[in-house]
């Protein structure tokens, strides 16, 4: 049981280093550009937003299910699906041609796991 409770700190460790989170941000970031032609990756509110995000994935992410690969690309496509319908919520409020809509079913619930 002590083993178990060193990898769990040991994968959190990792996952909430500012090297791990600074990378998703940048995979993360570079898909939204890619999907709305948006540059979120200067934006602090986007940062803001995904930094609790990324607590919310860890969370409930079952204990046996936490490893850095697995914690990692579920915070990516969470954030991809849930940043790229809000974008096109605002363009389409604001009156601008919407890009479709991103078809992953994240956006419900913010995380909806």
């Amino acid at each position: 049981m002590n083993s178990n409770n060193n990898n769990n700190n040991n994968i959190s460790n990792l996952y909430y280093s500012q090297n791990n989170l600074d990378n998703t941000y940048t995979q993360v970031s570079e898909e939204i550009l890619r999907r709305t032609n948006k540059d979120i990756s200067r934006n602090s509110n986007y940062r803001i937003s995904f930094d609790k995000m990324a607590k919310l994935v860890y969370d409930k992410l079952p204990e046996n299910d936490r490893n850095l690969n697995r914690c990692n690309t579920v915070l990516i496509d969470k954030c991809v699906a849930f940043f790229h319908n809000k974008i096109f919520q605002k363009q389409s409020s604001a009156g601008q041609p919407p890009r479709p809509q991103a078809s992953n079913s994240t956006a419900n619930s913010t995380l909806g796991f």
